[in-house]
């Protein structure tokens, strides 16, 4: 039925073309050949939309994408022709089926036009392909023309920013400043003169006697300690609840502590780029931790189990479970 309709169309559109022309033909008059240009322009516009492929149609990105889940961007895109060859659609329709968008274009002939798209992702990652549906029609409705695209992208979607990171620096640095800038011993390291402004507890005056001027005492005292903080990555409920918490703490916390991601498809060595966040991916074993011997270390663990006490017993590991850090607000240490 649907062919039958179309046909109709076919043969009623060129019935009032040939009568057109036989009015034109016959009359000779103004009015006659008026109407003859304007349906011959129509039909040479049918005609180019009849014979304007889909594949001459190239669609690019035009920049690279950093946002955080939830967050809402506008993304520009770029459509024109493949090659220099006359191009004619009456309406293209360009969808989006994985952001549930789309944009329409009429009387396109080909020429760069900028698309713009919305998004809010709801859940992060690395996206390198866009699937895209490009669809058309002739310029009197008779037929459709439909096309999928694959569209090469790099959007990066990361974690999203965690509401009680305040909370979180706070316990954190209850655990790191407790040695933070060294503990003094009492070995006596030298004597040296002493300076305008300084304790006179710390005169030495049976030197300064001998020396016949102010000598203080300098006691040894231990080097800072060299923090790393790590994302333990083990699988949990909490696990993208921590990650985003240590994604903001990465983001937002002013120090020199080095921040490291464990667990599949992140990188198990100190934290660089932004992109190891949407990459990585729940662990089932126990892995180890590359530290150095001058560090302590900041595990910070989606939940506590006996195993995770038992493997990180050593004094340089501090555990920090997701779920005392934000409903307790506590950290454990594990001695």
């Amino acid at each position: 039925m649907k062919y039958f309709k179309i046909i109709g169309r076919v043969v009623f559109i060129i019935l009032v073309y040939l009568f057109v022309f036989l009015y034109a033909i016959i009359f000779t008059n103004d009015t006659g050949w008026v109407l003859f240009i304007f349906f011959s322009l129509l039909f040479l516009f049918e005609c180019l939309s009849l014979i304007s492929p889909l594949r001459m149609l190239k669609v690019k990105n035009t920049e690279r994408i950093h946002l955080t889940v939830n967050e809402k961007k506008s993304i520009n895109l770029v459509i024109g022709r493949a090659m220099k060859l006359p191009l004619y659609f009456d309406t293209l329709r360009v969808t989006f089926p994985e952001i549930q968008q789309y944009r329409a274009l009429t009387n396109y002939f080909g020429q760069e036009k900028m698309l713009q798209i919305d998004w809010e992702p709801s859940q992060r990652g690395v996206i390198e392909n866009q699937s895209l549906f490009l669809q058309t029609s002739d310029f009197f409705r008779l037929f459709i023309k439909q096309r999928e695209m694959i569209l090469p992208v790099e959007w990066i979607v990361l974690p999203e920013k965690h509401p009680l990171i305040n909370e979180a620096i706070a316990v954190i640095e209850k655990v790191t400043n407790k040695k933070a800038y060294g503990e003094t011993s009492y070995t006596l390291k030298n004597y040296r003169e002493y300076r305008e402004g300084e304790s006179t507890k710390l005169i030495d005056w049976k030197t300064s006697s001998r020396m016949e001027t102010l000598m203080t005492r300098e006691y040894e005292r231990d080097e800072p300690i060299q923090w790393l903080f790590v994302f333990y990555g083990i699988e949990s409920t909490h696990f993208e609840a921590l990650l985003s918490l240590f994604y903001t703490l990465f983001r937002t916390y002013k120090t020199s502590a080095r921040f490291m991601l464990i667990g599949a498809n992140g990188a198990n060595s100190q934290l660089d780029s932004l992109v190891d966040f949407s990459k990585v991916q729940p662990v089932g074993s126990i892995p180890e931790i590359p530290y150095r011997q001058t560090e302590s270390v900041c595990v910070f663990v989606p939940e506590l189990s006996e195993t995770l006490t038992r493997v990180f017993q050593e004094k340089r590991f501090h555990l920090i479970s997701y779920e005392i850090l934000v409903v307790k607000g506590g950290a454990t240490n594990v001695d």
